[in-house]
């Protein structure tokens, strides 16, 4: 037998019992507790009220005697006195060591009674202070109380207890004991309630009893559920809607509402079946009930509650037929000599205290239009006589609006000739001529008209500006300044000018400025740029205009003035290398090289042995080196993952496989020890884990004499396995301990235990968003508040206060945060909760486009448009500061731009970018997009490209303008000589003849 092995634990449990439990009975030795005589430790005595009522079935029935006993426990208390109710004579009852007896006698006439009331004076045992003790009634001759026995009586009885305070189980008498967690004496039989769907919940058709002082596995202290089968019913839960009694309390779906029938008169029932106050006027609805005057009134736009008999919105004229009067209903017109307070309520036209008939006007020129301006003009007719008609000699006509009434050709919809100051169509204005005006200059072009009565967008109505001889050029109109150009090399003379709308005849420009007009080699004042660190590239934003170089500093021409730091010759356009991560743009070109990563798994980590170095975002590659991803083949792991605990994998990239805080961490399976997940050992039978004092488990049909010993601290407790191997063992306390099981002949078996007074149970009762206080009750299964429980949250231990509570702020967004609860003698537990963002950052005022150069005003805001301050902006790389309204400026030097937003507390914004057009600078030599001829002829006009351009001449580019064939200039002396010979000949001749 040596080799067998006791049986797997098997267990009842039995809990401790938390409460005192109620019996309600009657007819004979019915017990009933009765809290409410107030009595507290060190109480000396007490008068205790017993109420007997005995009563007939039959009107014709007496009373015949009966006697009963009303016993308690001698140890605990001693009667001293009484005071006989109705019916009861003064030596009707007597006192006893441990009961009084009592008999009575009633008459036919008081047949019915009433409770028979006998108050006891006891004294209190002063060495039992703090017990519990019985009374009770019982009856000796058992109903036999009417002079006829085959008639049936009832009666009844209200017995009860006293409850006091204890220390030990000496003082609680009898077979009761001191609750050590309530420190009040109570019963040792206690009845128990099924709990089949494990919600704390008993139901009170299927009960057991039990000796212990907790109930058994499966099974409650109280009676309160209304559905056992469904753990989302009890009377813990909310009442939702649902067509059930969710919180047990004897009604379905209280709060809510099937219609507005359900609410009260100033409700209706909305589409979530709660009651909601019913709306003002002016505010949307859908139904007429949804409004406190009952109206929901479509006025075409929405509907929207309005008054009662409300149905129409705007007061005048409907139609020819109806008007909306000023209570906002529909009115019928009224017809002539029917008092009215406005023309619209009329049929005619007028309305003088009654509705007056047709409104006519005279109409002077016979145009059909007649004048409504004068009233001395206007006729009421009592009948309507069509569009016009004749009255006392004069045509009248219902057309008012004749602006001329002495002029037929002026009414309205008449031609409006332009330009003659005369409103021919009675539209308050005379057409204009208007000049286009294509370049903007002020200038229009007499060729290209509109006429029109209002002003209209790129065109002029000044006559005496219609007078533009180029209207596609700003720049040439008849305020153009034009400057000789002696030498024609572009550059005009700025003292010699003239201002006409066309080039005059002759070497003239409209560039001004030339050092030396008579030498074309020397062309206008340059723009030379401050070269401060000598390195030959200047800085745009430093610059002077002359002819000649200044001799004081250093300076360049506009070719070179490209330098991004003008205080550092190691840093301008012509450095090779880029130091990378710097952050300094040491060639000038917009960009830094930075140290980018590959992230082969697109997970946003980089690989730290696998890099390059760029001035510009590479694909599959990152910029971060804050943390570095330890597989990057694999997209599920990575810095920013979650650590699976159990998969032997290190999916967080800290270094640890499978580290934990939690046990929740490891799943169902494992522990967490030591911050390492680990498999649970595999067990059948008893757990080891034991709420209350007593456990029960079988050993097998072979361990019957088996010697079993309870070991907790420093107590041990004793027990011998029965005929089947079942031991029931009473547990010596709270703690973790172990259960070790001896027999000769079998290997002794032992096995750790944990032992709990209850469980705890941990909810969270606020806090959602980062920032947020999150507070969390700790209470026992009963609902009992725990006061110093340890709370851990997030590595931080609290203490509850004394409604059970703690409350800690968290700064993190992350979702399966576990809070854990544990105090002194009882099983700790945990639950799971999300920390979620405040919101997700992105940004306003972002342009689709901008140029070199520009500086741009941003905002970043969450997602519902409102700004967030101080927010983080990474703006090539490079991380700025949001003011408190959210805003940013930013001057754009890089030929790229790439921002993103991030802030505490908030999910980051994408990463965004924007199209940046290369700066334009005239003057570089270069011939770039957005420049052109006319804008910078000193870059893109070019002698030899085939066009004979502004500037250009047969003296300086005979390439592109070749000198033209003319007569010699001989030929051009002969005939000069000839024309003075002739000349001198017509004079004298004619001086002869005068003579």
């Amino acid at each position: 037998m040596e080799n067998k092995i006791l049986g797997t634990f098997f267990v009842v449990l039995v809990g401790v019992m938390m409460g005192i439990g109620c019996v309600n009975a009657n007819g004979v030795n019915a017990t009933m507790s009765i809290d409410d005589y107030g009595v507290n430790y060190g109480t000396s005595s007490i008068l205790i009220p017993v109420y007997l009522n005995i009563s007939s079935n039959s009107a014709s029935d007496g009373f015949g005697a009966a006697d009963f006993n009303i016993n308690y426990d001698a140890n605990i208390l001693n009667a001293t006195s009484f005071e006989p109710g109705q019916g009861i004579g003064g030596g009707d009852c007597n006192i006893f060591s441990d009961y009084v007896s009592c008999s009575l006698q009633r008459t036919n006439a008081d047949k019915l009674g009433n409770f028979i009331l006998v108050t006891i004076n006891f004294s209190i045992n002063p060495q039992a202070a703090g017990v519990k003790a019985y009374i009770n009634i019982t009856l000796i001759q058992n109903g036999a109380f009417g002079h006829n026995s085959t008639n049936v009586y009832n009666s009844y009885f209200r017995n009860g207890s006293l409850q006091i305070n204890c220390t030990n189980n000496t003082q609680c008498g009898g077979n009761n004991i001191c609750n050590q967690l309530t420190h009040l004496c109570q019963a040792t039989t206690i009845t128990c309630y099924r709990d089949a769907d494990g919600d704390g919940y008993g139901n009170l058709t299927n009960t057991t009893t039990t000796t212990n002082t907790t109930c058994p596995l499966g099974y409650v202290n109280n009676s309160l559920d209304c559905n056992d089968n469904n753990a989302s019913i009890n009377p813990g839960k909310p009442e939702i809607y649902n067509q059930v009694d969710d919180n047990c309390n004897g009604q379905i779906d209280e709060g809510f509402c099937n219609s507005s029938a359900d609410c009260i008169s100033t409700q209706f029932c909305n589409t979530t079946h709660q009651c909601e106050a019913k709306r003002a006027d002016g505010t949307a609805c859908l139904l007429h009930e949804q409004c406190t005057n009952g109206n929901c009134f479509n006025n075409t736009v929405n509907n929207t509650c309005r008054p009662a008999n409300w149905n129409c919105d705007n007061v005048g004229s409907i139609n020819g037929t109806y008007y909306c009067a000023t209570n906002h209903t529909i009115q019928n017109k009224k017809g002539t000599g029917v008092n009215c307070s406005q023309n619209y309520e009329c049929l005619g036209a007028i309305c003088n205290v009654t509705c007056q008939g047709w409104l006519y006007y005279k109409d002077f020129d016979l145009d059909g239009y007649g004048d409504s301006y004068n009233d001395s003009n206007k006729y009421v007719s009592p009948t309507d006589n069509g569009t016009t008609m004749n009255y006392s000699g004069s045509n009248y006509t219902k057309t008012g609006g004749d602006c001329n009434d002495s002029n037929s050709s002026i009414h309205p919809g008449a031609y409006d000739i332009p330009n003659n100051g005369i409103d021919e169509n009675c539209n308050g204005r005379d057409n204009i001529t208007y000049y286009r005006d294509a370049d903007n200059d002020t200038y229009g072009n007499a060729s290209n008209t509109l006429i029109s009565d209002v002003p209209l967008s790129g065109y002029i109505s000044n006559t005496s500006k219609a007078n533009d001889c180029n209207d596609n050029n700003a720049s040439i109109n008849p305020a153009t300044v034009w400057y000789i150009d002696i030498d024609n090399d572009t550059y005009g003379n700025s003292t010699n000018y003239t201002i006409n709308c066309t080039k005059p005849a002759g070497n003239w420009t409209l560039t001004p400025g030339d050092c030396d007009d008579n030498n074309s080699a020397t062309l206008g004042a340059k723009t030379w740029y401050n070269d401060s660190d000598n390195d030959g590239y200047g800085n745009a934003a430093s610059h002077v205009t002359s002819c000649a170089k200044p001799t004081v500093g250093n300076w360049t021409n506009s070719s070179m003035a490209t330098d991004c730091n003008d205080n550092n010759a190691s840093i301008n356009p012509n450095v090779t290398y880029d130091i990378p991560n710097n952050g300094i743009d040491e060639n000038c070109n917009g960009y830094d090289n930075i140290t980018y990563y590959r992230d082969a798994d697109n997970d946003t980590y980089g690989n730290a042995t696998n890099s390059t170095i760029a001035d510009t975002p590479q694909s599959g590659y990152v910029n971060r080196s804050d943390k570095f991803d330890c597989n990057d083949n694999n997209a599920n792991i990575s810095p920013g993952a979650v650590e699976l605990y159990y998969d032997g994998t290190d999916n967080d990239c800290n270094g640890i496989i499978d580290a934990c805080n939690y046990g929740s961490d490891c799943g169902s399976n494992h522990n967490c020890i030591d911050h390492k997940c680990y498999k649970k050992e595999s067990t059948t039978g008893y757990t080891g884990v034991t709420e209350g004092l007593t456990v029960t488990f079988n050993l097998g049909k072979d361990a019957k004499g088996a010697q079993v010993t309870a070991t907790v601290g420093n107590k041990t407790s004793t027990a011998t396995a029965n005929a089947n191997g079942t031991v029931t063992i009473t547990l010596p306390g709270y703690g973790q301990g172990e259960i070790t099981a001896t027999k000769t002949g079998f290997k002794t078996l032992t096995k750790t235990i944990n032992v709990y007074a209850g469980t705890l149970n941990i909810t969270k009762i606020s806090g959602e968003k980062y920032g947020d206080e999150f507070k969390f009750k700790v209470t026992t299964k009963d609902g009992t508040l725990v006061k110093d429980a340890e709370v851990e949250i997030y590595g931080e231990k609290l203490k509850t206060d004394a409604k059970g509570i703690v409350t800690k702020q968290i700064k993190e967004i992350r979702s399966g945060l576990e809070a854990s609860a544990s105090a002194k003698d009882y099983k700790g537990s945990s639950i799971s909760f999300d920390v979620e963002a405040i919101g997700k950052l992105g940004f306003e005022g972002i342009p689709e486009k901008v140029k070199q150069g520009d500086t741009i005003t941003i905002t970043v805001t969450d997602e519902n448009k409102k700004p967030v301050p101080n927010a983080k902006v990474t703006i090539n790389g490079v991380e700025k500061t949001a003011d408190a309204n959210g805003k940013i400026e930013y001057k754009v030097t890089t030929r790229s731009l790439t921002l993103k937003a991030s802030n505490d507390g908030y999910i980051p914004s994408e990463q965004t970018s924007v199209s940046v057009e290369p700066k334009i600078e005239c003057g570089d030599g270069k011939c770039e997009a957005g420049e052109t001829k006319e804008n910078c002829p000193k870059d893109c006009i070019k002698c030899g490209d085939g066009v004979c351009d502004k500037g250009e001449t047969s003296e300086n580019c005979v390439g592109d303008c070749p000198k033209s064939e003319g007569f010699p200039l001989w030929i051009i002396g002969i005939l000069l000589v000839i024309v003075l010979i002739a000349a001198y000949y017509f004079l004298v001749m004619k001086k002869k003849k005068e003579e």
